[in-house]
C-alpha cells in the first residue's frame, strides 16, 4: 500500500471520467455541425485535443508544485501533533470521498447537459457572427477550460487526502486513475446504453462510501488518541492510545498497525478495521451510515416530488 493510495485513485478516477466524457461529447458533436469539408472537421478535432492537452499539462504543473511545497513545509507542523492532524485530514478525506461518490451518480445525466451547452454556445457564436479568438477557437477554449476546471477540482480534492499518503504513492495512483477514468469515460459515451457501465458506477459509489465510513471512524480514533494522550501526559504520537473503560472490544491479534499483518492494514484503510474499538468509533461508523442513508432518502423524495409536479403540470397544460 506504500506505493498506491486508494482515495487518491478514486478522486482522479472521477475527474478523469467526467473530463473524458466531455471531450468525447465534443468530438462527437463536431460530426453534427453539417460540415462536409474533412479538413475543417480535422481542424476542429485538433483544436479540442490541443485545448485538452494544454489544460492537462498546466494542471500537472500546478499539482506538482503544490504537492512539493506541501511535503517541504509541513513536516515540522506535522511532527508536533501527529494524531491531531491525522484526525483532521481523515475527517476531510471522509467528506471528500462522500462528495466524489455523490458526483459519480450524476455522470449519467452529464452527456445531455454537455450537448445542450455546446449547442447553445455554437448557436450564440453563429448568431453574433464574431471573428474573435473565442469564436474562431471555441472548441479549443471549451476543451482547455473544461480540463482546467476538472484538474483544479481534482487538486483541491486530493489536498484533502494527500496528508495520509506518502509521496511515493501519489504518481501511481494518479496515473492509474487517469488511464482508467479516460477508458471508462469513452466506454460510457460509446456503449453506456448497451453495457452495464452505470452498474459499475453505482458499485464504485458504494465502495467510496465504505471507504468514507472508514475514514470517518479513523478520524474519531485519532481525535480520541490525541485527547486521551495529552490528558494523561502520554505521548500519543508514539502509538494509538485510548481509555480502556470506553473500549467495545480489544483484541491481541489482527492489529493493522503491525507491519506483519498486511491484510489487516488493507482492511483498516478500506473498511476502517481496528483491533481496539471504542464507543466513539463504533457510534461514529453507525452515524456515518445513518447520515448517508438519510441524505439519499431525502434526495429520492425530492426527485419523486419534482417528477410528480412536472407530470401534473403537463396534465393541466392545454395542448
Amino acid at each position: 500500500m506504500a506505493i498506491f493510495n486508494v482515495p487518491i485513485f478514486f478522486v482522479i478516477l472521477r475527474e478523469a471520467i467526467e473530463a473524458s466524457l466531455i471531450i468525447s461529447v465534443m468530438m462527437a458533436f463536431t460530426t453534427r455541425l453539417g460540415i462536409t469539408d474533412a479538413s475543417v472537421m480535422k481542424k476542429l478535432r485538433i483544436q479540442i485535443l490541443i485545448g485538452a492537452v494544454t489544460g492537462f499539462i498546466l494542471c500537472v504543473i500546478i499539482g506538482v508544485v503544490l504537492i512539493f511545497l506541501f511535503y517541504k513545509y509541513s513536516n515540522n507542523v506535522w511532527a508536533k501533533h501527529e494524531d491531531l492532524w491525522e484526525g483532521i485530514f481523515s475527517l476531510i478525506s471522509s467528506l471528500v470521498l462522500g462528495l466524489v461518490g455523490y458526483y459519480f451518480l450524476q455522470l449519467q445525466r452529464l452527456t445531455f447537459k454537455i450537448e445542450s451547452k455546446l449547442s447553445a454556445r455554437i448557436n450564440s457564436d453563429n448568431s453574433k457572427a464574431k471573428e474573435g479568438f473565442m469564436s474562431r477557437y471555441a472548441f479549443a477554449t471549451l476543451a482547455f477550460f473544461t480540463i482546467i476546471r476538472e484538474g483544479v477540482e481534482a487538486i483541491l480534492l486530493i489536498s484533502g487526502v494527500v496528508i495520509n499518503a506518502t509521496a511515493k504513492s501519489i504518481p501511481l495512483s494518479v496515473i492509474t486513475g487517469i488511464v482508467t477514468g479516460l477508458a471508462i469515460g469513452v466506454i460510457i459515451y460509446m456503449f453506456g446504453n448497451k453495457l452495464g457501465v452505470y452498474t459499475f458506477l453505482i458499485a464504485s459509489t458504494v465502495f467510496l462510501y465504505i471507504m468514507g465510513a472508514a475514514m470517518f471512524t479513523n478520524s474519531i480514533k485519532f481525535f480520541e488518541s490525541y485527547v486521551f494522550g495529552r490528558s494523561t501526559n502520554f505521548d500519543a504520537d508514539a502509538g494509538y492510545v485510548f481509555e480502556i473503560g470506553k473500549a467495545v472490544w480489544m483484541l491481541n491479534c489482527c492489529n493493522p498497525s503491525d507491519p506483519a499483518n498486511g491484510g489487516y492494514q488493507i482492511f483498516q484503510a478500506i473498511l476502517g478495521w481496528t483491533n481496539n474499538a471504542t464507543i466513539g468509533t463504533v457510534l461514529g461508523y453507525i452515524s456515518y451510515w445513518i447520515a448517508v442513508t438519510s441524505f439519499y432518502l431525502y434526495k429520492g423524495f425530492q426527485t419523486k416530488k419534482s417528477l410528480k409536479a412536472k407530470m401534473q403540470d403537463r396534465a393541466v397544460t392545454p395542448q
